[in-house]
């Protein structure tokens, strides 16, 4: 290569450098100073209608106190991407006794906003409790598909019982039924023993608030929107790998992930099925505890097959529900046949593979790689599969348990 195209050669490269690094400031710039999230979010707003319901009586609460009458719960930071659906993070600020200061608690605020007489138009006044609790049979009739339902009833009557005095009001009637509406909140009281899932921390009116998060995506911080849908892919996955927490960290997340795949399996409604498994559905705490987000695509099994039963098809692409809950086609009835091809151990592999094996230590990074090749392959019309299927998920835990074991931060037992 000649001085002259050696010259020009490191002229562009530096020219490249330069037009990235211009894309980021005026990206950044635009991240901080848009009015975003002025237009999507308006606290002032959802805490006056909010508490002027309360006020009136038309909706309960086991938070309405917290929130309206002190300064107990702070409403922080908008993290809405809906107007329509507000979601903020809150805090609860450590009390100081003595010489120790207990630690905040952060958490997730969200709420539907609708008029009230959309939100809490029923159950209507007059209607008894055994209208209600029709009301809500039928309700988990459509959610869950037909059955026995009286586990998950009584559970919602409990958490609808805000005063404990074994009765609800009209007004403990209202909010429970309001905040039923998502399937957001169902799916947290659903799975309340979980500690895979943001804990339920109460609510008030179509407001419920949850456990928080450190993070909101599998790798941590991300850059803003604007600069993330310019960057080329291989820029992208650097900073996602370079923002992602230290290799033993993202371990003890890994085995949370397996965790839950186990929890999946014994739910208190039967198997269930997560079908939008990816990095951005996946968050976790100031602990490097797991937490999974988009409760809104798990998916009780019985139900999901209906639906995927219901779907018209032509080819096999058109039997999926999320992103990761697939089907094949019946080219002679052209409907979905409904049988799941892939179970969630699959799915969640298929988010690990270049987020453990990125950094492993080099003693167990080609068994990962080869248990996670493993996992890629499961299907469920394979006969062995649930053989497979448990030698690599306890394989894996057991592999990455070796290597974390000494942080000591699990509260559940080694796996045997």
């Amino acid at each position: 290569m000649t001085s002259l195209s050696l010259h020009r050669s490191h002229f562009k490269m530096k020219y490249i450098i330069l037009l990235w690094m211009l894309v980021f400031c005026l990206g950044w710039w635009f991240y901080i100073d848009s009015p975003v999230e002025e237009q999507l979010c308006n606290i002032n707003l959802i805490r006056t209608l909010t508490c002027n319901r309360f006020k009136k009586g038309i909706i309960s609460g086991t938070k309405c106190l917290e929130i309206c009458d002190t300064d107990f719960i702070q409403i922080k930071r908008c993290i809405s991407s809906d107007p329509s659906f507000q979601v903020y993070e809150g805090l609860i600020k450590g009390i100081k006794e003595r010489k120790k200061k207990s630690p905040d608690i952060y958490l997730t605020i969200k709420q539907r906003i609708e008029p009230a007489e959309v939100a809490f138009a029923k159950p209507e006044k007059g209607q008894s409790m055994d209208d209600f609790r029709i009301m809500l049979s039928g309700y988990l009739a459509r959610k869950f598909g037909e059955g026995n339902h009286e586990g998950v009833l009584m559970k919602i009557l409990e958490v609808a019982d805000v005063n404990n005095d074994g009765k609800v009001s009209l007004a403990e009637a209202k909010t429970i039924w309001a905040l039923l509406q998502e399937k957001d909140f169902l799916t947290t009281m659903l799975l309340s023993d979980s500690d895979h899932i943001p804990k339920l921390y109460g609510f008030c009116g179509s407001m419920y608030i949850t456990e928080g998060v450190m993070e909101y995506q599998l790798y941590g911080s991300r850059l803003p929107g604007v600069i993330n849908a310019v960057l080329p892919s291989g820029l992208r996955s650097a900073s996602e790998q370079a923002s992602a927490p230290l290799w033993n960290h993202k371990a003890h997340i890994a085995v949370g992930l397996l965790e839950f795949v186990e929890e999946m399996y014994d739910s208190p409604k039967g198997n269930m099925h997560f079908c939008s498994a990816n990095q951005h559905s996946i968050g976790f705490t100031n602990n490097f505890d797991v937490k999974v987000l988009d409760l809104d695509n798990i998916f009780l099994e019985n139900k999901l097959v209906s639906t995927l039963k219901e779907f018209p098809c032509h080819k096999n692409a058109d039997c999926v529900v999320g992103n990761d809950c697939r089907s094949l086609c019946n080219m002679d009835t052209q409907h979905c046949t409904g049988e799941i091809l892939y179970p969630n151990l699959r799915k969640i592999c298929s988010v690990m593979y270049d987020y453990l094996l990125y950094h492993a230590p080099d003693s167990i990074k080609v068994k990962i790689r080869e248990n996670l090749d493993k996992c890629l392959q499961l299907v469920t019309t394979d006969s062995e599969m649930q053989l497979k299927h448990s030698l690599i998920l306890n394989d894996l835990k057991n592999l990455l348990w070796t290597q974390i074991a000494d942080l000591k931060k699990f509260s559940n037992p080694k796996p045997k």
